[in-house]
């Protein structure tokens, strides 16, 4: 989970009225689809160099990258410009060190 400005994605919003989606969607019309999956690719190559940054041993390990926006979250819950869910993503959730490490997933790789 990466905080995200809706700025960033809001001219790729699908043509036309959508209506929410209870499943994996119907791939939704864009006029600009090549500029979205570049940005999404972008925003994968970004999150891929964070985790090997902070964890070096998943360099070459990782199988599969699925990247969401807010445009996806926004397409399932109708939540206002793709606000996120769960947890609450302002910058202290992810530097107050109690939480980070009360949250720590960390596992064999």
């Amino acid at each position: 989970l990466a905080p995200a400005e809706w700025s960033h994605f809001e001219r790729h919003q699908p043509l036309g009225d959508q209506p929410a989606a209870r499943h994996t969607p119907p791939h939704a019309d864009r006029e600009h689809e090549a500029q979205y999956a570049q940005l999404k690719s972008r925003w994968a190559e970004r999150m891929l160099a964070a985790l090997h940054k902070h964890y070096p041993q998943t360099e070459g390990r990782v199988v599969a990258v699925d990247i969401s926006t807010p445009l996806t979250i926004e397409n399932y819950l109708r939540s206002g410009k793709g606000a996120a869910i769960g947890l609450d993503v302002t910058p202290a959730r992810f530097v107050d060190e109690d939480e980070v490490a009360a949250l720590d997933m960390r596992g064999p790789v």
